[in-house]
């Protein structure tokens, strides 16, 4: 149940990167990595002030005299902490990556793949 709620939490911060990210990289003449910085910087923060917020938030019932809700605070919080990692630093790497050419605008992605035939 623990992973299935972090797992709710953390996606938020994901689509407002690839949203943004997707915006950034649709004009012309933008590269990905420069939207990847842009998106850093347009999300970056509050990426890291929303999971840093929802995990203190929830560590106050990590001092619960009740074991359940002890655990289930300190999992959450580590699971936040572990998601806003990979939105930072595994995201961004995916979309530098050769799969990141999926989110580029569909008329430069098609010229991207196109090989000249040597005869």
């Amino acid at each position: 149940m623990t992973a299935s709620i972090a797992l709710g939490i953390a996606v938020d911060d994901t689509l407002h990167f690839l949203a943004f990210f997707r915006r950034t990289v649709n004009q012309p003449g933008t590269s990905r990595f420069s939207a990847v910085l842009s998106a850093y910087q347009h999300c970056g923060v509050a990426m890291i002030q929303t999971s840093v917020s929802c995990g203190i938030g929830l560590m106050v019932y990590a001092f619960s005299d009740f074991v359940p809700t002890s655990r289930f605070a300190i999992l959450m919080a580590i699971l936040l902490l572990l998601a806003l990692l990979g939105d930072l630093l595994l995201l961004p790497a995916l979309l530098l990556s050769p799969a990141g050419r999926f989110f580029a605008p569909r008329s430069s992605r098609h010229s991207i793949e196109v090989m000249p035939v040597q005869h």
